[in-house]
């Protein structure tokens, strides 16, 4: 007994058709219907599909060591997967960090943090250094971000905290540089 797709009518056969829920269907059809249910319902997949890795995450142990470890098997497999994820996604990763500081036990680790460089600072500030020179490369960064609109770092040639070599906070090793480049720059020292 031969049967027709019941949406394009297309004779059905064992190669074209669909079992499961819709026999009377063909593969076209089938995938069709699916690219067009994704696009009215896919974000609300989605999401349910991340709820349910969250809960699992949360409530089975087994499940979140089996995650991690294939996870830290990848990241193994393509040592330079973190920086081309970083510079694919910098906006994003920028807003997950603006939110992670503002949480309450956060900001506890970031006032240590800002007081360990404080602190690296003052080690590294020798007793000849000029503190109104020092003052005004912070004016001046002001200044340079009220005019540029960018904002603008008081960044250390030298690095203050490096493996190979300890810059100082003096006026002699400071320079003005817009954020993006000095974040980029970070502790690199080229010889």
């Amino acid at each position: 007994m031969k049967s027709n797709c019941y949406k394009c009518d297309a004779v059905l056969t064992p190669d074209n058709r669909v079992g499961g829920k819709n026999p009377n269907l063909c593969n076209p059809c089938k995938k069709e219907y699916h690219r067009l249910w994704h696009l009215k319902n896919g974000h609300k997949y989605v999401e349910s599909k991340k709820v349910r890795h969250q809960e699992r995450m949360e409530n089975d142990p087994e499940y979140k060591a089996e995650r991690n470890k294939k996870g830290a098997e990848w990241r193994k497999s393509d040592p330079e997967y973190m920086k081309k994820y970083k510079a694919k996604n910098k906006g994003r990763i920028n807003k997950v960090e603006c939110i992670r500081r503002k949480r309450p036990h956060n900001k506890v680790k970031r006032a240590a943090e800002c007081r360990n460089r404080q602190a690296r600072k003052q080690n590294a500030t020798p007793l000849w250094a000029n503190q109104g020179y020092i003052r005004l490369f912070y004016e001046g960064a002001k200044i340079e971000e009220g005019r540029t609109r960018r904002k603008v770092h008081v960044d250390h040639i030298i690095p203050l905290n490096h493996k190979l070599v300890c810059g100082l906070h003096c006026e002699d090793n400071l320079q003005l540089l817009f954020a993006k480049e000095n974040q980029t720059k970070s502790n690199i020292f080229i010889i």
